[in-house]
C-alpha cells in the first residue's frame, strides 16, 4: 500500500468515527440534556390545588339572610282589598207602586230580573302577624270578611211584565227604586248562601300559603284569629 493510500484509508476511518460519534451524541446524550433543561418548575400538588379551592370557597360563601316576620307583614299589607269569593246570581224582582187621587187608589206593578254577582273579601292592610320562635307559631290577626260589591250587568234586563194604573204611572225613579231592591235582594241571598264564611276560609288559605312559602317558616305552626 503506498502512502498515499494509507492518509485516504486513515482519512475515511477518521471520519467513519466521527459519523458514528454524532450519532451516539444524538441518541444518547443529546436527548438526556434537552430533557434537563426542558424540567419546568414544579406544579403544586392535588392537595395543594384542593386546599386553595377550599379557601377561596369560605371567601365567598356569605350567611343566608333571614326574613323578619315584619317585611313578610308588610308584603301581606300592599295587598289591600282583595276579593276572596264570588256570587253570581239571576235576581227577579216583583215591584209594585200604589197612588192615591183622592178616593181612587191605583196599583201598578211590573216583574223583571237582572244578573250580576256579590264579591266578598277582606281588606288585608289590617292584617298583623306575630311570631313566637320557642313555640315554631306565627299569629296571624284577619279582619271579618265583608261584601265588597254588587255589580248588575244592564244588558241582562229583564222586563217579564207590566201592569199600569190609572193615576199610577211608572217612571225612571220606580225603576230605580226597584233596583236598590234588587241589589238588596242579592246581597241577602248571598248572605243565606255563605258568602262571607268562603271569603274568610279563602282568605286564610291564601295567606297560609303566603307566608309558608317563605323557607324560615314552612315548619312554623300559623294561626287564625278573627279581629
Amino acid at each position: 500500500m503506498t502512502k498515499k493510500s494509507k492518509l485516504y484509508l486513515a482519512g475515511a476511518v477518521f471520519l467513519i468515527l466521527a459519523i458514528l460519534g454524532i450519532i451516539v451524541y444524538s441518541v444518547c446524550v443529546h436527548p438526556a440534556a434537552q430533557a434537563q433543561e426542558t424540567v419546568a418548575a414544579p406544579a403544586p400538588s392535588a392537595l395543594v390545588i384542593y386546599e386553595d379551592r377550599e379557601v377561596e370557597k369560605e371567601v365567598f360563601v356569605t350567611e343566608e339572610k333571614k326574613v323578619e316576620i315584619s317585611v313578610v307583614e308588610e308584603g301581606i299589607r300592599q295587598m289591600g282589598n282583595l276579593e276572596t269569593a264570588d256570587y253570581f246570581f239571576t235576581q227577579v224582582e216583583n215591584y209594585s207602586k200604589t197612588t192615591q187621587w183622592f178616593v181612587v187608589h191605583s196599583t201598578s206593578t211590573m216583574l223583571l230580573s237582572y244578573s250580576g254577582n256579590v264579591t266578598a273579601g277582606i281588606d288585608f292592610s289590617e292584617i298583623e302577624l306575630g311570631k313566637d320562635d320557642e313555640q315554631k307559631t306565627i299569629e296571624v290577626l284577619v279582619p271579618e270578611a265583608e261584601i265588597q260589591h254588587v255589580d248588575i250587568d244592564p244588558t241582562s234586563f229583564t222586563l217579564y211584565d207590566e201592569n199600569e194604573k190609572l193615576f199610577c204611572e211608572l217612571n225612571v225613579e220606580d225603576y230605580n227604586r226597584a233596583l236598590v231592591d234588587l241589589e238588596q235582594g242579592a246581597r241577602d241571598r248571598a248572605l243565606e248562601m255563605g258568602l262571607l264564611t268562603e271569603a274568610q276560609e279563602n282568605a286564610e288559605l291564601l295567606l297560609r300559603g303566603f307566608i309558608a312559602g317563605f323557607g324560615d317558616f314552612s315548619d312554623y305552626t300559623i294561626r287564625f284569629t278573627v279581629k
